[in-house]
């Protein structure tokens, strides 16, 4: 059931209740005229929202008497090293929104976007200035309980590549700050036609902050099977992109990433020299981590020494020290 309907209805009684209080002031207010226009258009438009939201489950598909909201909710713990949620959907769960199929995409993407609270503002205002209780701008409140991005990304999950033709409106929520990394998670989990458009679509965010962000925080969005295609972005990124935290951030997830050692090691040496210390400190740090496969890093770390920065010389330092321990444990072995 979706979850925002018990308030709605709880909110819809407690408002009739108000109006036939015969104490209230309500009643009296709209019977005698003295409650102006605008109010009433408020009034009328919040129990108009109030029954759209009755009505707006109607178009969700059902499987074993419940409909695709409930499912959504039937979660057990993941087992898996390649979950980006630490929950993922029962078995049942996911035939349930596989049978639903293609039908089930307008309700995942109505789960998806952040929530607009400005006319639930604009209503509360205006009732508080009129001296109105506020029930009916509650009624806007389950506006905000729709928001449910995480249930939604689980069934993109469940969908597969059977979802693609929800790319396009997930691509659109990429340039939204709230909504960018539910957007990216939701293209993952569709699978390699989502990396694709992702990976389209990046140089065309134009808002370095949901640009850095997204790139900041890609590594908690995607599976582990899926960081390899990601690496010639991120590569692509380091090279082209103008604002030094989108680099930063692109040269914190190469430095963690071992999937395509060799790009990244050589990505990460061609960082030692970017203009900005952040990231020249980041691609230092990041290179430690590759031990004997940053052999090649080796000429440009100890360049790094020399760095202006001391935090630059301190990581190059200590990633020289992982190398060659890494080297040594190598022969120890042999």
């Amino acid at each position: 059931m979706y979850r925002g309907t018990p308030i709605i209805a709880a909110n819809l009684v407690d408002f009739a209740g108000e109006l036939l209080d015969p104490c209230s002031v309500l009643p009296t207010r709209i019977l005698t005229g003295r409650c102006n226009k605008g109010l009433l258009v408020a009034l009328v438009g919040a129990i108009g929202l109030g029954l759209l939201f009755f009505t707006r489950t109607g178009g969700e598909p059902k499987y074993g008497g419940h409909r695709l909201g409930f499912w959504l909710q039937q979660l057990v713990r993941s087992n898996s090293q390649d979950a980006t949620l630490p929950f993922v959907l029962s078995d049942e769960a996911v035939r349930a929104v596989r049978r639903a199929g293609t039908n089930a995409l307008p309700t995942l993407l109505r789960m998806m976007p952040y929530p607009d609270r400005g006319l639930q503002g604009e209503v509360n205002s205006l009732l508080h200035d009129r001296r109105i209780p506020q029930k009916m701008g509650t009624l806007l409140y389950p506006m905000i309980l729709s928001y449910r991005p995480d249930d939604a990304v689980l069934g993109f999950r469940a969908l597969g590549p059977e979802a693609r033709s929800a790319i396009p409106a997930l691509l659109q929520m990429l340039q939204k700050h709230h909504d960018c990394m539910w957007a990216v998670m939701a293209l993952c989990a569709i699978g390699d036609d989502g990396v694709r458009a992702l990976s389209a679509e990046m140089p065309k965010i134009r808002d370095v902050q949901v640009r850095s962000e997204i790139l900041l925080n890609l590594n908690n969005a995607i599976g582990l099977s899926q960081r390899k295609s990601f690496v010639p972005l991120l590569v692509e990124r380091l090279e082209n992109d103008p604002a030094e935290w989108s680099r930063f951030a692109v040269v914190q997830n190469l430095g963690n990433w071992k999937e395509s050692s060799a790009l990244s090691v050589a990505a990460l040496t061609k960082a030692l020299s970017d203009r900005a210390p952040e990231v020249r400190f980041a691609a230092a740090d990041g290179l430690g981590n590759f031990g004997k496969e940053a052999r090649s890093a080796v000429p440009a770390l100890n360049a790094a020494l020399n760095d202006s920065n001391p935090t630059v010389r301190a990581s190059a330092t200590n990633s020289l020290q992982a190398i060659r321990e890494a080297d040594n444990e190598k022969d120890v072995g042999r």
